[in-house]
């Protein structure tokens, strides 16, 4: 008679986590075409995507970027070690096109209550994740 259960001791097997969803090249390029420049939010949502694909950071590291984290001179952004998923600290170089979109996008907010985050609402406050997320999803949906 066996006292005492020998799979007690044998570790779970971890169930594969669900790939993530990416986009083909096409869909990319149709994403990127889809705001509408002109219109502030949409111009906003723009610099945002560009930024996400340029620096590969998470979202939220993204919105919550603040204007004296942005270096124009050698084209790179800090993103601040408070405000990341692995609470590290770094700098990130962007390319001149995505640091063009961000000069306007700053010339863009003065129109608004003076905030110190660059992405902001029409009412000067800092866009969230979960307002992104929306704004893009109902963009992604208007690809199918």
């Amino acid at each position: 008679m066996v006292n005492e259960n020998p799979f007690q001791k044998v570790n779970k097997v971890k169930q594969p986590e669900n790939m993530v969803q990416i986009l083909s090249v096409d869909e990319m390029k149709k994403l990127l075409k889809t705001p509408n420049k002109r219109k502030f939010l949409e111009f906003r949502d723009y610099v945002v995507m560009m930024c996400l694909i340029n620096s590969m950071a998470r979202i939220g590291e993204i919105v919550t970027l603040e204007v004296e984290n942005i270096n124009f001179e050698l084209n790179y952004i800090i993103l601040d070690a408070r405000k990341t998923k692995t609470r590290k600290g770094r700098m990130i170089p962007l390319d001149k096109n995505t640091m063009k979109l961000l000069k306007k996008l700053l010339l863009r907010n003065t129109r608004f209550k003076p905030s110190k985050y660059v992405f902001i609402s029409e009412e000067g406050t800092r866009l969230t994740t979960d307002n992104f997320r929306k704004r893009l999803g109902i963009t992604l949906n208007g690809l199918e």
